[in-house]
């Protein structure tokens, strides 16, 4: 009885183990602590049911579960789901056959003789699951997490139809030894292979995710210098707008003055040309910054000669939260991405071609909030990232995951979101202008 409510125990405790690798390799903003202890209850009750019915099914089906719950709490995509689950499901087979193979080979002890003796049993358990809290510690902690797969898609099912292999494999090992007595050589030959073949297959997966990886932020580096270059140029422009302005402004003084010395037109006149038109002050941005200015300037000349509208409340920014010119880049491409979107919209006229942008504090937090229009056909979104629609779109989707990288490095929160067929850019980060008035303090 009580060997019995031992084996329960360690039943729950193996499904506290899955259920924590799965919340380590995967990230997730869903970490709900009453849905962990359904999934641990549902992964220990599976298997005390071999404790008291005869199930002609492999316990191995038990991570059936884990993909469920990877799937109810959003953790990667379904191709990563399947990948690191059944990693864990061959590197745990693979490790319960090494022991199996280990007390047969070098105690000379049978299955039977430890499953009919207390005492071996309760040590052949204790040391199994030893073993097996030490490999999902060593996966969770030395694998990095990785919600969306880096390699392409055929690279990817490639890896995952060598671990499905590996571990149908290691099915018919448990069965040629539990139903055909296979010899214990062979067994233990058998057993350290189909454990080498798995950590030998993830480990390859992660040299070719890191490969990858680094030439993803090797593309995202060069596009931020393109954007950073764009900003520059953007700037430049503005500048050049501005000396414009003041040699056209001191033009108008002289005109001025001579008019109202020869007394040809009479001041109210002359005030009056001096007043913009509505639509030029539409145009005119006075946030506090010039990098602000220039950017909204530059992009609301896109705007307008692509037919978009662009509604924009005026917002101080003399402070900014961020580095001015990581949030040049930054807003820069939140409106190209705004842009590329409603550019890709139909030529129908009743289509609201209107892109807003708002800016606010509240507390010690900074808000900026940015929607348009869009096709959805033009765009996926795979795992919790977005990406266009374009030719070879795997190399794309670049622009968000600049502008998230850019807001989470500076400790704050980006959301990307489609309702009605509005692409919402949400961000919000630490206000840096209330922090330094703390310090002032």
């Amino acid at each position: 009885m009580i060997l019995t409510l031992f084996d329960i125990i360690i039943n729950f405790y193996q499904g506290f183990l899955i259920i924590y690798y799965m919340r380590h390799i995967f990230d997730s903003d869903n970490n709900s602590l009453l849905t962990d202890i359904i999934f641990v209850f549902l992964i220990g009750t599976f298997f005390s049911l071999y404790l008291f019915l005869p199930i002609n099914i492999p316990d191995t089906v038990v991570f059936i579960i884990p993909f469920i719950y990877a799937s109810l709490t959003k953790r990667g995509t379904w191709a990563t789901r399947l990948f690191w689950i059944t990693a864990l499901g061959v590197v745990w087979t693979g490790i319960v056959l090494l022991l199996d193979a280990a007390y047969s080979n070098i105690l000379n002890i049978s299955s039977e003789i430890i499953f009919a003796n207390p005492s071996l049993r309760l040590g052949y358990m204790i040391s199994c699951n030893i073993a097996l809290t030490i490999s999902t510690f060593l996966m969770c902690n030395f694998l990095p997490h990785r919600t969306a797969h880096m390699l392409s898609r055929s690279s990817l099912f490639i890896f995952l139809l060598l671990l499905m292999s590996e571990f149908f494999l290691a099915e018919i090992i448990f069965n040629l030894q539990y139903a055909a007595n296979m010899n214990t050589v062979l067994f233990m030959i058998a057993s350290i292979t189909l454990l080498v073949l798995a950590i030998l297959s993830v480990l390859i997966y992660e040299i070719m995710s890191s490969t990858a990886e680094k030439k993803r932020i090797a593309e995202l580096k060069l596009k931020t210098n393109i954007l950073s270059q764009e900003h520059q140029n953007d700037m430049k422009a503005m500048y050049e707008g501005l000396l414009a302005s003041q040699h056209d402004l001191r033009n108008r003084i002289a005109i001025a003055e001579h008019l109202i010395e020869s007394k040809n037109m009479t001041q109210d006149a002359i005030i009056n040309g001096f007043i913009c038109s509505e639509d030029e002050w539409k145009r005119q941005f006075i946030t506090g910054n010039m990098t602000v200015d220039a950017i909204l300037t530059a992009k609301t000349a896109v705007m307008d000669s692509n037919n978009i509208k662009f509604l924009y409340q005026p917002y101080p920014l003399q402070q900014l939260p961020i580095d001015e010119q990581l949030f040049g880049i930054m807003l820069s491409n939140i409106l190209d991405n705004a842009i590329e979107g409603v550019l890709r919209l139909s030529d129908d006229s009743s289509i609201d071609r209107t892109i807003s942008l708002k800016f606010a504090r509240s507390w010690d937090m900074f808000f900026l909030v940015c929607t348009n229009p869009f096709n959805p056909s033009t765009i996926q979104k795979r795992g919790n990232r977005f990406i266009s629609s374009k030719s070879n779109a795997y190399l794309h989707g670049l622009g968000t995951l600049s502008i998230k990288q850019t807001v989470e490095s500076n400790h704050g929160k980006c959301t990307f979101s489609v309702s009605d067929e509005l692409f919402t850019v949400k961000i919000i980060l630490p206000d840096s202008e209330k922090n330094y008035d703390k310090k002032d303090e």
